[in-house]
């Protein structure tokens, strides 16, 4: 029982800083275009403390060019995980910030084929 407890622990300290990172990349970027993009593939890990992560990399295109990146997406409840990775087919729309000085770094600001935001981890340089 204490294992689980210290799981649960460990894995809703992770969901919010990973929480946190993002709102602060979301502010940073807040003036950063938004972009159409799209899912190219997903992954999924079964965490070893009782946490599951989604990454999802993701393109967009800038004058005729192709970006990528990816961002990641924590769970405690597996079947969360595995319901948002059903919602994340490959080609899926997605709506992204792009930084205009780097079009490496872009932060995710929609959830697939729902228009809402959306808290997790995500790449930022």
């Amino acid at each position: 029982m204490l294992r689980g407890l210290f799981d649960l622990a460990i894995a809703a300290i992770v969901w919010i800083v990973g929480a946190c990172d993002l709102a602060v990349k979301r502010f940073r970027g807040r003036h950063w275009p938004i972009r159409d993009a799209r899912v190219m593939s997903t992954e999924y890990e079964n965490g070893v403390i009782g946490w599951h992560m989604v990454t999802v990399y993701y393109e967009y295109r800038i004058d005729g060019a192709s970006w990528g990146t990816w961002h990641t997406q924590p769970f405690i409840a597996e079947s969360s995980a595995k319901s948002y990775l059903k919602a994340l087919p490959q080609n899926a729309p997605l709506k992204a910030r792009v930084k205009p000085a780097d079009p490496t770094v872009a932060v995710l600001i929609e959830a697939p084929a729902s228009n809402e935001s959306f808290f997790s981890v995500s790449r930022d340089s």
